[in-house]
């Protein structure tokens, strides 16, 4: 038997690479290593279901997840798309309550988990580990705020450019950016039909701002698509008011 290609082996991600626990001391990372887990998840497995109790904080450390909610006639609304680094069901833990929506990976992905009585007791032992916490907590809501405020003066094609555009930042430059999502999903996290959504992409691909080719998006010219991003709609009124 011959043994599995060291190109195959991913490396252990650390904690202290997590933007939530980069302010920790290493006595707190390692008092948090001693407390987590790092769990395997396959593509389109669930990580966990709306309405579930909320048991412990999920960190992603590489790959991808949605976090989504499904209507009562079965329309899926995506409401974040989630990559290394970025915490899952935060507001829940803390709150004590059960998760508000369900979390779904999009390929295969590893996750930090930490029990939430281990990481009470963590916090309990040492407070700051609390504060800091939080304070990355409220960054994040912040940007998360503004990022909805700023799609919401936006045509459907600035909304995609968006998009596209935060994509490109973590990847390799030259490289195609690989959406990952289903047109139907893509639809759902921009609120739109998958008609438009195509639209949209028809549109930028016209500008000459972008290439497709399925999943995959090469960004032509970034200037162009800066400016599809930052185009308001036709009848949006950006005089001062008197």
């Amino acid at each position: 038997m011959t043994s599995p290609s060291p190109r195959n082996v991913q490396p252990r991600p650390r904690l202290a690479d997590i933007p939530l626990f980069s302010t920790l001391t290493e006595e707190e990372l390692a008092q948090l290593g001693l407390r987590s887990q790092l769990r395997s998840f396959e593509s389109r497995e669930t990580v966990f279901h709306e309405g579930g109790e909320a048991t412990g904080l999920y960190v992603v450390a590489d790959g991808r997840v949605k976090v989504f909610k499904v209507s009562p006639k079965g329309k899926e609304q995506i409401l974040h798309l989630l990559g290394p680094g970025e915490p899952l069901g935060e507001v829940a833990l803390f709150a004590g309550t059960t998760f508000p929506a369900t979390a779904e990976t999009l390929e295969p992905t590893r996750i930090f988990y930490v029990a939430r009585g281990a990481l009470l007791e963590l916090i309990h032992e040492d407070s700051e580990v609390a504060l800091r916490m939080m304070a990355y907590m409220s960054f994040r809501l912040r940007g998360f705020a503004a990022l909805v405020e700023d799609l919401s003066l936006r045509e459907v094609a600035g909304r995609v450019a968006t998009y596209i555009l935060m994509q490109s930042r973590s990847t390799p430059e030259g490289a195609p950016v690989n959406l990952g999502l289903t047109k139907t999903e893509m639809a759902s996290v921009f609120g739109t039909a998958p008609e438009t959504l195509s639209r949209a992409f028809r549109q930028l691909a016209d500008q000459d701002a972008i290439e497709t080719r399925g999943r995959l998006v090469r960004v032509k010219n970034p200037h162009l698509l800066e400016k599809a991003a930052w185009t308001l709609p036709a009848d949006t009124d950006t005089r001062p008011r008197s």
